[in-house]
């Protein structure tokens, strides 16, 4: 019986333990309006995924329906008629 009544309070204490883990959010907790904010700008960039399987985002499968991303790095390609001679 001792056994029994140490398992049954070993098991209350984990689940007490997992349902305050899951409800802590630590990160920065958001408004829904923030929230829905956030699904119409990636509805309108094409950022939403599109197929669970492969992570698909709708820009990925329909890069002409949305607007160019601007670009933030990444290398540059020097072509003809630049002053650097040999960097191609």
């Amino acid at each position: 019986m001792n056994t029994a009544r140490l398992s049954l309070i070993a098991l209350a204490l984990t689940a007490a333990s997992i349902g305050a883990a899951f409800a802590a959010d630590t990160a920065s907790p958001k408004t829904r309006d923030q929230v829905r904010a956030e699904v119409v700008e990636a509805q309108r960039n094409g950022t939403l995924i599109a197929d669970g399987q492969t992570g698909a985002t709708f820009r990925d499968l329909a890069p002409h329906r949305f607007p160019m991303q601007a670009r933030t790095g990444g290398p540059v390609h020097v072509g003809q008629g630049s002053t650097t001679r040999g960097v191609y």
